[in-house]
């Protein structure tokens, strides 16, 4: 889900877990399962590089992530993803 507005800002899916998992009265992160949100986060960076064709998935035993372009997104968090990715080793 995306939130758009007149001037077609958005928030991206790692922000919009990140403020749903803020507790409404302090602010802080809801529960004590601080892996489970960093999994969430990751997983959700991850699927905004792929809407965005930054990266693919590959089917095959082994599971392999390609860039598909390097080009950036204009999102600081997202670029710097992008730029871990593939950084990363590659596929033999």
């Amino acid at each position: 889900m995306t939130l758009s507005t007149a001037n077609d800002t958005h928030l991206y899916f790692y922000e919009e877990i990140l403020l749903l998992s803020l507790h409404e009265e302090d602010g802080k992160l809801e529960g004590k399962a601080s892996m489970e949100y960093t999994h969430m986060l990751s997983a959700a960076l991850l699927s905004e590089l792929i809407l965005l064709e930054r990266i693919a998935i590959s089917d095959m035993k082994k599971t392999i992530v390609t860039i598909t372009s390097d080009a950036p997104v204009g999102n600081r968090l997202l670029d710097e993803a992008l730029t871990l990715i593939a950084a990363g080793k590659k596929p033999k």
